[in-house]
């Protein structure tokens, strides 16, 4: 008899998302990420998804999120800058 909810083996597998791996991670947060964007301009939408994807990879390499982090701020206020300019 367990002693505790730590002792419990529960009679089949679970798969836990750490289970699927860095690459289907990757994609996993890229398909949230990019529903997330729904009802940004089209361009927008459809950038998000393979941007991503970019962040992830370079996350998964770098294993900081700082990395991509600072990237995605340089493309926002890039992007900013050169609407209002324009």
């Amino acid at each position: 008899m367990p002693t505790c909810r730590a002792d419990y083996a529960p009679a089949s597998p679970q798969r836990k998302p750490r289970d699927l791996g860095p690459h289907a991670a990757n994609l996993m947060q890229a398909g949230l990420v990019t529903l997330v964007h729904v009802g940004k301009p089209g361009v927008e939408l459809a950038a998000a998804f393979p941007a991503s994807l970019v962040f992830g990879w370079i996350t998964l390499r770098t294993g900081s999120i700082w990395y991509a982090l600072i990237l995605h701020w340089v493309v926002g206020v890039s992007l900013d800058w050169f609407l209002l300019a324009g």
